[in-house]
């Protein structure tokens, strides 16, 4: 039994699922197929697993009363630190928190709302950025269709906080949250983590601003959701900006968009080899010999800091090969292991 347990804790959501329609089938096999005894055998299985599917549904439903608020978030470790947070706050029974899984600012989102956008878009992240793929599969409950459906079953009666940052990724994904939930009536409240950074009168410089849910203090953390967790009532006249918004983004081919001067810029792919090559001159400069290869995962950490803007570690880490494979770079290790290979500049030794 111990064994069991053991294995099932390995489980993701789509297993579960997959584990209680094998279950069923089973069962049903049993009782249209068997011998008595082995339709006794189903009925009773079948039994069983009614009164458990039942008395789930029963929980979530005595749960769903409790909430009466819903939030909504960009990022799966964003949302369990929320979660967390409300917890210790006193607040987690009474919220729900959603979470989509994926990048917006990178990759194509050209009719993301339609099955086919959503279906290029995949066929991108399949050839481009295989360890989200991955990711992808193991939280299917979590991906853009299926959480477009749960945005969409939201009770009018709940109040809805989506929470982002000022970073082109969680501000196209409130965007498009708004879309999906235009023809709703629910409150709709925007918490934007930077502005309730700034409101706190924490000394932040301009340049240590958090652009990021993720780069925040825990104790600021859980102060910020405490006082500001609320955020603030959107009007009609600003969903319906912000969802016109979306329909722009949404009809636009880029594959990289940046967060600037407060506005979500559609950019080439290249955009950002130059900081790629900027930041490979500062590295070396630092080291004794100036020629000297640099490590792959200390340029992508120093581009990533360099640029303030949430990418995936796959895209910057895609725009170098590139840039080797245009004689920019030369590399020396295994070819697409980051922490593997290092590289310096072209016609340097």
């Amino acid at each position: 039994m111990d064994e069991l347990y053991q294995k099932t804790r390995k489980f993701n959501v789509s297993d579960y699922r997959s584990l209680l329609h094998r279950l069923v089938d089973e069962a049903q096999q049993h009782m249209e197929q068997g011998s008595t005894e082995h339709k006794v055998f189903g009925e009773k299985l079948y039994r069983c697993i009614e009164a458990q599917v039942n008395a789930i549904e029963q929980e979530r439903l005595q749960a769903e009363q409790l909430q009466t608020t819903v939030h909504i978030i960009f990022s799966l470790s964003d949302a369990g630190s929320l979660k967390v947070t409300l917890s210790k706050l006193g607040k987690r029974q009474e919220c729900r928190v959603l979470a989509f899984n994926d990048m917006f600012s990178v990759g194509p989102i050209k009719d993301l709302h339609t099955l086919r956008g959503q279906q290029a878009r995949q066929a991108w992240i399949t050839k481009n950025d295989p360890e989200h793929l991955f990711s992808v599969r193991h939280n299917a409950a979590n991906e853009i269709g299926a959480m477009m459906n749960t945005l969409r079953s939201i009770p009018e009666s709940k109040k809805v906080v989506i929470w982002c940052a000022d970073n082109a990724h969680d501000q196209t994904g409130l965007r498009f949250a708004l879309y999906v939930l235009r023809e709703r009536k629910n409150v709709i409240h925007i918490a934007n983590v930077t502005h309730a950074c700034k409101e706190m009168g924490t000394n932040w410089g301009e340049e240590a601003v958090p652009y990021a849910a993720a780069h925040i203090e825990r104790d600021t953390y859980v102060e910020m959701v405490k006082n500001y967790g609320e955020g603030y009532a959107l009007n009609r006249a600003e969903r319906i900006a912000l969802e016109a918004e979306w329909e722009e983004l949404a009809g636009q081919d880029h594959i990289l968009r940046l967060w600037k001067n407060g506005s979500i810029i559609g950019c080439e792919e290249e955009d950002l080899d130059d900081v790629i090559v900027s930041s490979m001159l500062e590295l070396q400069r630092h080291q004794e010999n100036s020629g000297a290869f640099v490590e792959a995962a200390d340029l992508v950490i120093h581009v990533l800091n360099s640029i303030r803007q949430r990418v995936t570690l796959t895209f910057i880490t895609h725009r170098i090969w590139k840039l080797v494979s245009e004689g920019v770079f030369v590399f020396r290790g295994i070819p697409g292991q980051l922490h593997q290979f290092s590289l310096r500049l072209m016609g340097e030794k």
